[in-house]
């Protein structure tokens, strides 16, 4: 994910971004942030997704149907692959970008997607975080049989 920060952030000279993570024996939690041109402004720069006119539109097209800037058709499913990983284990994933916040909410059930707006803010910024349960720890092993 981090890779991300060099490749859509779009910064003049060296890319500004920070990586965190923390790890537990039942918990783990990860944040990547940058102050880039957040969502929007990256995938307007593909004819695909240059119709999107807000940065919630834009959120939920990343998350929801893989949007990316990239030409290639093999980039952006990641957030998706996390996704499906994490309601399998407990986890919770809030993205911000511009004036936007979208929080997919693993830990109730039903599971939860809420976007709602918030003061604009420049870049992206993602926080991931995971409590395991014998059912997460299980999960976590089946996928990468």
């Amino acid at each position: 994910m981090a890779d991300n920060i060099v490749q859509h952030a779009k910064q003049p000279g060296r890319a500004h971004g920070i990586v965190a993570y923390q790890v537990t024996s039942r918990a783990m939690c990860f944040a990547v942030a940058d102050v880039g041109q957040g969502i929007l402004k990256s995938l307007s720069q593909s004819s695909a997704w240059k119709h999107l006119t807000t940065e919630r539109e834009a959120i939920l097209a990343v998350v929801q149907d893989g949007a990316t800037s990239r030409a290639s058709a093999n980039h952006g499913d990641g957030f998706k692959q996390v996704h499906r990983a994490l309601t399998g284990c407990n986890g919770q994933m809030r993205f911000r970008s511009g004036n936007s916040v979208l929080t997919l909410e693993g830990r109730t059930d039903p599971k939860t997607a809420v976007t709602k707006s918030v003061a604009a803010m420049g870049g992206f910024q993602l926080f991931v975080s995971c409590e395991l349960e014998n059912k997460g720890e299980k999960f976590l092993l089946d996928s990468f049989d």
